[in-house]
């Protein structure tokens, strides 16, 4: 994309990228504080405000990008880029949770750990009635969707929600703190893929994860932690620790699933350690009855929301039929690009055709997206990270009656999905050479030892 940046950004700003960082990142970091302020006074948040200040951190965010048309960053650039990052999300940790209550049940999961043991063998509902709750967890009970549905959350992420129970029982700081480390833990791994790249921005000042990361904390973050150590551990050929970072990634969130053939294809020991560690991640929560098997039975079978093909089709074919089309449709894709153009698989492309096809998007599913768009950056991959936030313009959100308060207008959905079209098709027409030369690379294949000197030997030159 710098053939697009050098023709309509100013020389003078090309050339001071520490000045754009600094004015960027102040402009940001003050919207995210005047948010988190509001997020605390006002409930719900009018949804002008938020998509208003989502709106201009967003154009920061990827005018910050373009802006930086070097691909190596000098230190003082880098070290703005990650205090900016720290600040927003630091504004991010004190403010409240906007649009979204799923943390209620990871405080009462929390809690159903270390009272009995396992979060899974009753829905909260069962506790409805119970006298013996004390205050605070019966505000939670009250508060949490689906209430009738056991937890569908994954043995790492009860961990998790037993940890903050510990710290302070019915307290959500404990799990943004914890959230954060992962976040945090992200970048530092990008870093090390990367180098002083600019592409880190991309994941260091993405609104998508200040937004379900830090203000709204959501499990996907401890996946593509381990998600992403597994990919840097393969690229470092260590596939004992890459199998068991997936594992851990795939108990944190089923989704890390569709990477398995593509980081343990090549070794059986690595197939066994990623079985070992699953099967003992679940077997304690199996003994003692039961891992949330049934309700993620009915998420896949019953749930939609902010869906794309399957909302096509679902008119047509019928709702049964639309999901079997779904679901069968991202094999027969995987098995095609497997065979055809295995080295076109790509994380983020593999995640993208399943959003397509899912009949739930909720926005922080596409968390895990981000650091693959780091790694690769790709102008469809920045769009859809950046429209994926307008799928909170709900009919609840906006105040329109007459709709259900999850139902979207008819503009959402086009307004999310015509920008990621119109960048992949503007994306597909530069002519080689043109392309980014920050597209880091990824296993499989992993770096050369020549390209790995060359970049070493620049990015050393961009220190000095």
């Amino acid at each position: 994309m710098n053939w697009f940046v050098f023709k309509f950004i100013p020389a003078s700003i090309k050339d001071r990228p520490l000045a754009v960082v600094v004015a960027t990142g102040t402009v940001s970091a003050a919207a995210y504080g005047i948010l988190s302020v509001i997020s605390q006074r006002q409930h719900p948040l009018p949804f002008w405000i938020f998509a208003g200040i989502f709106a201009l951190t967003t154009i920061l965010w990827a005018g910050t990008y373009l802006a930086l048309g070097q691909s190596i960053l000098s230190r003082r650039s880098l070290g703005a880029i990650l205090f900016f990052a720290v600040a927003f999300r630091i504004a991010g940790l004190f403010g409240a949770p906007i649009y979204e209550d799923d943390y209620f049940r990871y405080l009462w999961d929390g809690r159903m750990f270390a009272t009995t043991g396992s979060p899974y063998l009753t829905p909260p509902s069962a506790a409805f009635g119970d006298d013996t709750l004390p205050p605070a967890f019966d505000q939670i009970l009250g508060r949490i969707n689906n209430p009738e549905i056991p937890t569908i959350y994954g043995p790492f992420c009860e961990l998790i929600f037993l940890a903050g129970y510990w710290i302070a029982p019915g307290e959500l700081w404990p799990l943004k703190l914890l959230f954060l480390l992962a976040d945090l833990g992200v970048l530092w791994l990008l870093w090390r893929m990367l180098g002083p790249s600019r592409a880190l921005l991309i994941y260091a000042w993405c609104p998508l994860l200040i937004k379900e990361v830090a203000f709204t904390p959501h499990t996907d973050i401890l996946a593509t932690f381990f998600l992403v150590l597994a990919f840097e551990r393969a690229n470092h050929w260590r596939g004992s620790a890459s199998a068991a970072a997936l594992a851990a990634a795939v108990v944190s969130r089923l989704l890390a699933g569709i990477f398995v053939p593509l980081l343990l294809w090549r070794s059986r020991r690595a197939w066994l350690i990623f079985f070992a560690a699953i099967a003992a991640s679940y077997a304690p929560f199996l003994i003692h009855g039961g891992a949330g098997a049934g309700s993620m039975s009915t998420f896949a079978s019953q749930w939609e929301f902010n869906s794309f093909v399957f909302g096509l089709l679902k008119p047509v074919a019928g709702e049964d039929i639309a999901r079997i089309i779904c679901f069968c449709a991202f094999p027969i894709f995987y098995v095609w690009m497997w065979k055809k153009r295995r080295d076109l698989l790509d994380p983020a492309i593999l995640l993208g055709v399943f959003f397509l096809l899912s009949p739930v998007v909720n926005p922080w599913y596409l968390v895990m997206l981000v650091p693959f768009v780091a790694l690769r950056p790709t102008a469809w991959g920045i769009a859809a990270i950046a429209t994926i936030l307008i799928s909170y313009a709900t009919a609840g959100n906006l105040g329109i009656s007459g709709m259900g308060l999850y139902d979207h207008p008819i503009w959402v959905r086009p307004l999310e999905l015509l920008p990621v079209i119109a960048a992949a098709i503007w994306e597909r027409r530069i002519k080689p050479g043109l392309a980014s030369p920050d597209r880091g690379a990824l296993y499989p294949p992993p770096m050369s030892a020549s390209l790995q000197t060359g970049l070493a030997t620049e990015s050393q030159r961009a220190l000095e």
